[in-house]
C-alpha cells in the first residue's frame, strides 16, 4: 500500500467523521438544541486487524476512539453521540479484499 492509498482511506474515514460530527455538534450546540444524537459508523474491523487493510482499520480505530471522546465532550449539551461496528457484510466490495483476509472474516 502507498502512503497516498493509506491516506485517502484516512480522510475519507477519518476526517469525514471529524467534519460532520463537527458540524453537527457546532449547530446543535449554537441553536440551544437538546437531546441530538450523532451516530457514526465504525467496523469490527477496528477489532479484528483484518490482513491487508491497515489503513481502513486504522480509520476505524479512530473513528471508535473519535466518537467515544465527542460523547464525553458533548454530553454537557445533551447530545449522544455513539458508533456502529458491523461486522463482514457480503457486498460487492468484498471482491477487493485480499482471498487471506476473507478467509479470516469467514471463520
Amino acid at each position: 500500500m502507498t502512503e497516498e492509498e493509506f491516506d485517502k482511506v484516512l480522510a475519507v474515514n477519518l476526517k469525514g467523521t471529524f467534519l460532520a460530527t463537527q458540524l453537527f455538534c457546532q449547530q446543535m450546540i449554537e441553536r440551544k438544541q437538546t437531546d441530538g444524537s450523532v451516530v457514526n459508523v465504525s467496523s469490527v474491523s477496528a477489532k479484528l486487524g483484518n490482513i491487508g487493510q491497515c489503513n481502513y482499520n486504522a480509520s476505524k480505530a479512530g473513528v471508535e476512539a473519535f466518537t467515544r471522546t465527542v460523547a464525553r465532550e458533548v454530553a454537557k449539551h445533551q447530545i449522544r453521540c455513539n458508533a456502529v461496528m458491523p461486522g463482514f457484510i457480503d457486498t460487492p466490495i468484498v471482491e477487493t479484499v485480499p482471498q487471506k483476509s476473507l478467509y479470516f472474516m469467514d471463520s
